[in-house]
């Protein structure tokens, strides 16, 4: 076991959206917050998943889920990062791979592959993260000591991103994609949505 904890990040007011993104409908699943959850559960060992004041989702509890609240989501993408450092068991976690709630084209497969570079990686790597065609994508995984130190330097509405990239222990490696969407595309507002149902229309495989 890698003690490899999933963090599914849905508590995002979903300003650009109009709504709760993770509450979206979409095929093959109730939502885009169970289809996240559902890919993130092919490849991690427990899965957290962090959602807004006010939602349970009980429905998703299990030995290997486990939900949590962001009581304050208004103080931006760092609170629920701080969340999910928070809910971790230390004594059974060694990895965090974050991983987004709009970001549905992100495959079981695509985690897989994240996770063998990760065991595969030199000792000097403590984050890895995968591009697609280019751009960076997610999950991105994080050895759990260092995450609680990156996450502790963060402040509104501010992810990893930002303070990772000129790190030397950032290691990134290139998966081609061809026939299907970029996993790093974001639904962030209603054509985006629009446009990845289409995409699904066209190629209903890929729910």
């Amino acid at each position: 076991m890698l003690g490899l904890v999933a963090v599914v990040l849905s508590a995002g007011l979903g300003t650009r959206m109009g709504q709760n993104k993770g509450k979206l409908p979409w095929p093959g699943h109730e939502n885009l917050l169970h289809r996240a959850v559902w890919a993130a559960t092919k490849w991690a060992d427990q899965v957290l998943v962090v959602v807004g004041p006010g939602e349970d989702h009980l429905e998703l509890q299990s030995k290997t889920i486990h939900v949590i609240r962001n009581g304050n989501p208004e103080r931006g993408l760092s609170s629920s990062l701080r969340v999910a450092i928070g809910a971790v068991q230390a004594a059974t976690c060694q990895t965090l791979a974050w991983t987004l709630v709009d970001q549905p084209f992100v495959t079981p497969e695509d985690g897989a592959s994240v996770l063998d570079h990760w065991t595969k990686r030199p000792s000097s790597i403590r984050i890895l993260r995968p591009t697609y065609n280019g751009k960076p994508g997610h999950p991105l995984f994080i050895e759990y000591p260092l995450a609680i130190q990156l996450v502790s330097e963060l402040h509104g509405d501010v992810g990893l991103s930002r303070i990772i990239s000129g790190r030397d222990d950032y290691g990134t490696f290139e998966r081609t994609i061809v026939g299907r969407p970029l996993p790093s595309f974001d639904i962030d507002k209603p054509s985006d949505y629009q446009q990845a149902l289409r995409w699904l229309a066209w190629n209903p495989g890929m729910v």
